[in-house]
């Protein structure tokens, strides 16, 4: 019965041909009762959607994918030319037990067969069968995925039809189907169609041709911008490239504040930084109509682009959604095997419920892009009570140096993901439950503690070369040791994850980090700064008012020339780049407090080139005296 024709000669079909006659239909919607039910529940989604895009509904409720077929077949299709046509059925076949989900299969089929013979340049969107009974073991559940599975294996790579699924957008993550959505476990309520219309709004848009203006590429007649354009246009031309960040003033600040960050975590990586102050969406797709990409092949590009759209707050955000479609579609035409992170727009507080339209759409308008990655990291930028400060965006626009570091720590492990990079051991927990850190936590459970130091063997020898300084100036003043011998950032932020922080509130951190990363040979200089940079970020997450005195790590190595030295100079370089002007953290080096006039590391100070004796110690302990004094609010 799924391929026979059964007569729906009804007074709905008869107000479907007396439509038709009428001519002008651009977007046809071919279905049964839940095609039908947007002149129901689905009304003023339907107004708001396609009210003026001469779409038709030619659904009747109760039809069998045989109804669909006789109606076609019965229809004056030659008076209409859609551009486009959705098509769901199938699911009476099987809730009136007509058909096998096989045989489902096989009208659906001919229904497409026959649209296609007719209109040839239509596009079709076939949605899968929507789900229907509230758990997925019930029976006509199965039934509908055993549909969905044979359009699969049918549908595939088939001229001008995309079969798409939006399923998982009705359901809650264990499956079930809520009345909120399906009232009758069946047929969507007001929000299911609300969810129906922006999951396939993209696609409609593609089908009928639209191109709203935010979407037209266009370039812009300042000098500077063109100036720049040509200069990245020369360096797409040398090509050798395999990171592409594109955007607006936000990823063009990368080469201001953000230089010193992008230095440590794309330096090595190939990377060009394709934005441009003020470009809107319209402007990155003339750049990419343009740009000589012809000695390119990038492996990775990064988007972040819309803010600029909304200044004006007349263009709608379901047309700035669109253009970051276009701009990944385009860049998929043009390197098939690029793989995209799309950024959801950085918080501002200019346009914020604007731009929170767009972040809540860019999911429905990008979930059919295998090719891309979506992100929102928006929650870095901002504070413990979710706020967004000048501290991290000095205009509440663009990040500072701080906020770069942010959004590269937030992206980072998704990009070395995508690329098949080896992961950064500087930010990978290693696990680290041994004796000595169980007496740690066991200190913690204890609480008490208004100092903490942080760190390695060089902070676990305060209990060996180191302990009578450490009695003398730590002794009554409620310290813990937090530091273990061999330790790698990695095992202190095993530890700090998994340490009962919350029993004690220090108020003052003293951190010393960083030479097993280089000198256990896992981990670049650059990684260790991310790893050194993450330890920090999880002190202030846990500790906001804390003090945190970072000391830029010791030097090690006879010479200036010892290899192992200048990896260490290197960390330390990253540090002074980065830790600048961060809220409640001090950078401090003390290398000059060890070395010569000629840079040398005595051995009377670190016998073993790496470990202070009890004379290191005691410059340690009485350069950092000062800030300790006034982090723990001590008086003279």
């Amino acid at each position: 019965m799924a391929i026979t024709l059964e007569n729906r000669d009804c007074d709905r079909f008869r107000q479907q041909v007396a439509r038709m006659e009428q001519g002008n239909v651009d977007l046809l919607f071919v279905g049964d009762s839940i095609t039908h039910f947007w002149e129901n529940a689905g009304k003023e989604v339907w107004d708001e959607y396609y009210g003026s895009r001469n779409a038709m509904n030619f659904a009747i409720s109760g039809d069998r994918t045989g109804h669909v077929l006789w109606r076609l077949a019965n229809s004056p299709l030659d008076k209409i030319s859609p551009k486009m046509a959705v098509v769901m059925i199938g699911t009476n076949n099987v809730g009136h037990d007509s058909s096998t989900p096989a045989q489902t299969v096989e009208g659906i089929q001919q229904i497409i067969a026959v649209l296609r013979d007719k209109y040839p340049t239509m596009k079709i969107l076939l949605l899968e069968v929507f789900p229907r009974e509230e758990k997925p073991d019930a029976p006509r559940r199965l039934q509908i995925d055993e549909i969905n599975k044979g359009l699969r294996e049918v549908f595939n790579n088939v001229e001008n039809v995309q079969l798409y699924s939006i399923n998982d957008l009705f359901l809650t993550e264990d499956g079930i189907l809520t009345k909120e959505i399906m009232p009758d476990l069946l047929h969507p309520g007001p929000e299911g169609y609300k969810i129906w219309a922006k999951a396939i709004e993209p696609m409609i848009a593609d089908g009928l041709g639209e191109t709203p203006e935010a979407c037209i590429p266009s370039p812009r007649p300042d000098d500077w911008w063109v100036n720049r354009y040509n200069e990245k246009n020369d360096l797409l031309k040398k090509g050798d490239i395999d990171l592409l960040m594109i955007g607006d003033s936000i990823t063009h600040g990368w080469e201001g504040a953000g230089a010193d960050v992008w230095n440590i975590y794309y330096g090595n990586r190939k990377p060009i930084n394709l934005g441009i102050g003020g470009d809107q969406v319209r402007h990155v797709l003339w750049r990419l109509d343009n740009y000589d990409f012809s000695n390119v092949n990038p492996r990775l590009a990064m988007l972040l682009i819309g803010v600029n759209d909304t200044w004006a707050g007349t263009t709608p955000a379901k047309d700035i959604t669109l253009g970051n479609r276009r701009i990944l579609t385009k860049l998929h035409s043009l390197f098939p095997e690029l793989k995209i992170i799309v950024l959801r727009i950085f918080p501002c507080t200019s346009q914020q419920n604007q731009i929170d339209q767009i972040n809540a759409l860019l999911p429905y308008y990008l979930r059919d892009l295998d090719y891309v990655t979506q992100m929102d990291i928006g929650h870095v930028f901002l504070n413990a009570r979710g706020e967004l400060t000048k501290d991290i965006m000095p205009d509440l626009l663009h990040p500072n140096t701080l906020g770069y570091v942010k959004w590269a720590e937030a992206v980072e492990p998704t990009i070395a993901s995508l690329l098949n990079e080896a992961p950064n051991m500087a930010v990978t927990l290693e696990d680290r439950n041994i004796e000595r850190f169980q007496q740690q936590s066991a200190r913690m459970e204890q609480g008490n503690v208004d100092l903490l130091f942080v760190g390695d063997s060089i902070t676990h020898g305060w209990e060996g070369a180191g302990k009578d300084v450490w009695e003398k100036y730590y002794g009554n003043r409620n310290a813990m040791n937090f530091g273990i011998g061999g330790d790698r950032t990695g095992h202190v932020l095993w530890r700090l994850a998994n340490s009962p922080l919350d029993k004690i509130s220090p108020k003052m951190a003293v951190v010393m980090i960083g030479t097993n990363n280089i000198g256990h040979n896992s981990s670049s200089p650059e990684q260790t700064v991310q790893g050194i940079w993450q330890i920090v970020d999880r002190l202030k997450v846990q500790y906001p008012e804390m003090k945190i005195l970072l000391l830029e790590v010791f030097p090690r190595g006879s010479t200036p020339d010892d290899n192992y030295r200048q990896q260490v100079n290197k960390i330390n370089e990253g540090l002074r780049k980065i830790f600048v002007n961060v809220e409640n953290v001090q950078l401090l080096g003390l290398e000059n407090l060890y070395l010569d006039e000629n840079g040398v590391l005595p051995v009377s100070l670190m016998p073993d080139m790496l470990h202070p004796n009890a004379e290191g110690y005691e410059i340690w302990a009485n350069a950092i005296e000062p800030m300790v004094k006034e982090a723990l609010g001590e008086t003279k």
